[in-house]
C-alpha cells in the first residue's frame, strides 16, 4: 500500500503492546496528515512478542516457513510480485508474469522476524508475518 502511492517502505522494526492486536502497525514515521514528496521512505513499527533471550539461533535449525499462492482461474496472465522484509532489508523474492491457475512455493527464512508482501498486478492484496520464536 505505501509503494503503491509512490512512497517507499523503509525500516520495519517491532515493539510489543500487550494491548493492542498482534502484527498489526502500531507507529509510523513520517507521521498520518504530515506533507510527503515523492520517494519519501516511511518507516513502520509492528506490535509483536519480543524474541525469548537466550535463545542460540547458530546450534539450532528452525529452517523456514512456506509461502504458498495459487492464481485465480482466468484468461490472463498477472503481474505478481513477492517481497520480504527481513533482517532490516527489503527484497523482492518474485517478480514476475504467472498465468492462471499458476502456483508459487516460497521458503521464509525464520530465523528472524519477516513479514511477506503479496502484490497482484501492483495492488497489496496479502501480507504475512512470520514470527522467529
Amino acid at each position: 500500500m505505501i509503494e503503491s502511492i509512490d512512497l517507499v517502505l523503509g525500516e520495519i522494526k517491532t515493539h510489543f503492546h500487550k494491548d493492542k492486536p498482534l502484527n498489526t502497525v502500531v507507529a509510523q514515521e513520517l507521521l498520518s496528515g504530515y506533507r510527503v514528496t515523492h520517494g519519501s521512505t516511511v518507516n513502520i513499527v509492528i506490535n509483536r512478542k519480543p524474541v525469548e533471550k537466550g535463545h542460540n539461533y547458530l546450534n539450532e535449525s528452525q529452517g523456514g516457513g512456506l509461502f504458498r499462492y495459487r492464481l485465480k482461474d482466468g484468461f490472463l496472465k498477472r503481474h505478481i510480485r513477492v517481497r520480504l522484509n527481513s533482517f532490516g532489508v527489503s527484497v523482492d523474492l518474485f517478480d514476475g508474469f504467472m498465468k492462471p491457475g499458476e502456483e508459487i512455493w516460497l521458503l521464509i527464512p525464520r530465523k528472524n522476524n519477516s513479514t511477506v508482501f503479496l502484490y497482484e498486478d501492483g495492488e497489496l492484496i496479502k501480507t504475512l508475518v512470520y514470527d522467529a520464536g
